[in-house]
């Protein structure tokens, strides 16, 4: 058997789609990006608007770009997920505004890995310390993960230490790539562009 290379989930732009913001309505947001488990405590009024910046971007796409880099996806891409049997994942319902205030008539759900995995090689990812909590790292002049420390049933998660990224692995981001779902772009790890604080 091949050995498994991971990507990073990201997005593409496709014609006038929209982006969104932050999740609102949500106590301690952060855990989001932090992996913590929020499926007995996420609020039925989560929701996240499009983008006020880009007044003229309101196409939906199954995968909506955002800046905390959350997986915010369609029912369609939701139920692919759900189909594929990922192993700590959470699938947690929001509401789409658009520009007036409105829910958008379609169901959005946020794709939530959570239980981070410590596989990043420290060394050989070059990290910048976070400040405020030094054992979370801010930036990386690479992304190099440990293999031997990731579980192979793992095919959709974040990092321990440096959760801000969500990993998919090969094999799955195929399959996703293969159902043709729109927004949906995959980034090799070679192609990281942190931004150095």
């Amino acid at each position: 058997m091949a050995t498994a290379t991971y990507l990073m989930w990201s997005h593409a732009v496709v014609g006038s789609s929209c982006r969104v913001t932050d999740v609102v309505n949500v106590d301690k947001a952060w855990q989001l990006q932090k992996g913590v488990s929020r499926a007995r405590t996420f609020p039925a009024d989560a929701e996240v608007h499009m983008h006020p910046r880009s007044p003229k971007s309101v196409g939906l796409t199954d995968n909506l770009r955002n800046g905390a880099r959350l997986v915010v996806a369609s029912a369609e891409l939701t139920n692919f997920l759900r189909g594929q049997e990922l192993k700590q994942v959470e699938y947690l319902p929001v509401t789409v505004k658009n520009h007036k205030g409105r829910a958008v008539k379609v169901p959005y759900f946020i794709v939530h890995p959570v239980e981070p995995i410590d596989c990043l090689d420290i060394a050989a990812s070059n990290p910048t310390m976070n400040e405020i909590i030094p054992s979370d790292i801010d930036w990386v002049e690479q992304i190099v993960l440990d293999h031997a420390r990731i579980d192979p049933a793992r095919r959709l998660f974040r990092v321990a230490r440096f959760s801000n990224i969500v990993f998919v692995r090969d094999d799955l981001a195929k399959a996703v790539s293969d159902g043709g779902f729109s927004g949906v772009a995959f980034e090799n790890l070679d192609e990281y562009e942190g931004s150095e604080p």
